[in-house]
């Protein structure tokens, strides 16, 4: 579950920004819309939020950020290759359109509360640290940085943090994250912040998720059983999904479709 997150020099934003699901002091509405994850009985966060702001403010930068945070996590050590741009747009209107872009983000996950980040360019990650807090305590478990003088990373390795630390550093190119590189590497320490990326962090638009992303829901049987608890709880009188395939049917295509658009088909 998400606790917060933070972003500086992206597309319209400039100073850093913060999206916090973090519950504030006031009382009202605590049983409602609070809850408290297992981790801690301090802790306790809204189960929704809301960016309020006028047009074209730049609210939906703020999930393009998390967006774009999202996909160089999964896709910075197997998709990209070396010299590949990072998807990253600084802040444009000021004078330092070279500094870093940043992003920051504290989740739970399997029970435990991770902070992790990174900063960077299109060209190269310049900052990368992970902090782990599996029992409430801090633990740092790596950090590096880019030192222009020298052209090279400076690297701090936690004690926590085990295997081969060496050869994941050693793989990670300069537009490439540390995390994505050890995971692929098959780093079974980090694979839940990896795994909490690219299964748990979902993003969608206004228009909400495809017709395809619900089919795969649906045909998911640990899914459907939530979807089908979801629906019957919401009075549907809903009993069952069932997800049919069948071959394409070129007759079944109206007859008023534009003809450019059947030959697309």
């Amino acid at each position: 579950m998400l606790v917060d997150f933070k972003v500086k020099n992206f597309r319209s934003i400039k100073e850093e920004q913060l999206l916090s699901m973090v519950a504030s002091s006031q009382k009202e509405f605590v049983e409602t819309h609070t809850f408290l994850p297992t981790i801690s009985k301090n802790l306790s966060l809204v189960k929704t939020a809301a960016i309020y702001g006028a047009n074209a403010a730049g609210k939906s930068n703020i999930l393009k950020a998390l967006d774009a945070m999202q996909d160089i996590v999964i896709e910075s050590a197997s998709k990209y290759q070396r010299g590949d741009e990072l998807p990253v747009k600084p802040f444009l209107f000021d004078k330092e359109v070279n500094e870093p872009t940043e992003f920051e983000i504290n989740f739970i996950y399997e029970g435990i509360r991770y902070q992790y980040g990174f900063a960077t360019t299109s060209a190269r990650i310049t900052e990368e640290w992970l902090i782990v807090y599996p029992k409430g305590r801090p633990q740092n478990w790596f950090a590096r940085a880019y030192d222009e003088e020298t052209k090279e990373y400076k690297w701090q390795f936690g004690d926590k943090l085990t295997g081969q630390k060496r050869v994941w550093k050693g793989s990670t190119r300069s537009n490439a994250l540390f995390l994505s590189t050890a995971v692929s590497l098959n780093s079974e320490q980090l694979k839940p912040v990896f795994d909490w990326f690219a299964d748990k962090l979902k993003i969608t638009g206004v228009s909400g998720w495809s017709p395809f992303f619900t089919m795969r829901m649906c045909a998911d049987d640990s899914y459907k059983k939530e979807i089908l608890n979801f629906l019957k709880t919401a009075d549907m009188d809903i009993e069952a999904i069932e997800v049919e395939k069948e071959d394409f049917n070129p007759s079944k295509i109206p007859e008023d479709m534009p003809a450019e658009i059947r030959e697309d088909i």
